[in-house]
């Protein structure tokens, strides 16, 4: 009689169901991960955009500051693409559906101090990211669940974990064709001015 080591497929049977269960474990952990980095990514893609308008408000001397009143409106294709041209989930930044609206804003701030509680209000201006992306240039394609976007944000919530819900997908996104009425319904009846280039 022979002594043949191996296994036996009890043993492999075991072997496998465990790798099974570390898969069933491993997976969405991984895809949750890899999922949270493409937001990561597309809130940082805002962040530039952002500051990209800013950057224009603050050299371009021809640039009207709005007022209270107003709202300043500039697309992407108005401030350059630069590196904002291809998203994270491998689709195109939208050039004319993807903008940044400009709003002086009202802020009261209130401290305690020594002598009692102090009340101040002063303005700033409030940058509002709307950045969506497209399977086609234009957005005209039926592929919706190709589709991420910011909608209408002003970026306050970057540093919580609830940052990730800025990202939107498919058709939670806004693709507005009327941005002055648009914006005009999130902020209230103010006059919005589109950015020309003069």
């Amino acid at each position: 009689m022979k002594n043949e080591k191996g296994f036996t497929l009890i043993e492999l049977i075991a072997v496998v169901v465990i790798l099974a269960v570390i898969m069933l474990i491993a997976v969405p952990n991984v895809v949750s991960t890899i999922n949270k980095n493409k937001k990561e990514s597309f809130i940082e893609d805002a962040k530039k955009f952002k500051a990209a308008v800013e950057a224009k408000i603050t050299t371009d001397t021809s640039i009207e500051y709005p007022n209270t009143e107003s709202v300043l409106v500039f697309t992407l294709k108005q401030v350059g693409k630069n590196e904002l041209n291809e998203s994270p989930y491998g689709t195109k930044y939208a050039e004319d559906a993807s903008w940044v609206a400009v709003a002086k804003e009202s802020k009261t701030v209130t401290s305690t101090e020594s002598n009692g509680v102090q009340t101040k209000t002063y303005n700033q201006l409030v940058y509002y990211v709307h950045l969506v992306t497209c399977t086609t240039s234009n957005c005209d394609d039926s592929d919706y669940d190709a589709r991420y976007g910011i909608n209408f944000d002003p970026l306050d919530n970057i540093g919580t974990s609830d940052r990730y819900n800025m990202v939107v997908q498919a058709e939670d996104v806004d693709m507005v064709t009327d941005v002055p009425t648009y914006v005009k319904g999130k902020l209230g009846n103010k006059v919005v001015k589109m950015y020309k280039k003069k």
